[in-house]
């Protein structure tokens, strides 16, 4: 019982450090409609209140096959965290093919409100992409990409394909953020989890 009494408290140590700075998410831009311009900004998110955004493209009206480049700015302040994005692709079967999301750091000039369109957005990306996500069936996803604090781009890219007269090729997505625990917490996770194991051999011996 004694045994079953200290797992029990550990474990409710490790659940609170986790769960005691939770607070209700935030969605800093609802659905944000690409304005096809250089770039649309998703505005500042934080991490600590767990932000996420959502964007689309309504249509592309193509008749022959068309590769896609579309570019999101966002901010993550004011500390970093895990990052995980979602873009869903409609109608689904071979409308899109190759389809992708990258990550990039970003150094593009962006308005503070929402939604609107960013100056020399797709020439702001630096070096290498942080992360790629491809296509499966109708998605493209990435999931627990840490980044620091700073300004970041996010492209969805692809071949929109020929569609039959009154189809159209759309896509939405979300991107979500949360905080990556301190060094502080999971180091006191361990402790807890230690004196359990200590607890455990010492009733053993006795």
């Amino acid at each position: 019982m004694k045994q079953l009494s200290r797992i029990a408290s550990a474990v409710a140590l490790a659940a609170g450090l986790f769960g005691s700075g939770q607070v209700m998410a935030v969605e800093i831009c609802s659905n944000c409609l690409y304005g096809a311009t250089d770039a649309t900004y998703l505005g500042t998110h934080n991490a600590n209140t767990y932000d996420s955004s959502g964007f689309r493209r309504d249509s592309f009206a193509v008749g022959v096959v068309t590769f896609i480049t579309d570019t999101y700015i966002f901010d993550l302040q004011p500390v970093g965290g895990t990052a995980d994005v979602n873009a869903n692709f409609r109608p689904v079967g071979l409308a899109f093919t190759s389809w992708q999301v990258q990550l990039f750091h970003a150094t593009a000039t962006c308005p503070v409100l929402a939604g609107s369109a960013c100056t020399n957005g797709t020439v702001s990306l630096i070096g290498a992409a942080i992360a790629t996500g491809t296509q499966v069936g109708s998605n493209a996803d990435l999931a627990g990409v840490g980044l620091t604090s700073g300004r970041y781009a996010l492209q969805v890219s692809g071949f929109a394909q020929v569609l039959v007269p009154g189809q159209t090729a759309n896509y939405s997505g979300q991107i979500g953020f949360a905080k990556i625990p301190e060094p502080t917490s999971l180091a006191l996770v361990g402790l807890a989890l230690v004196g359990v194991a200590v607890g455990t051999r010492r009733s053993r011996k006795a």
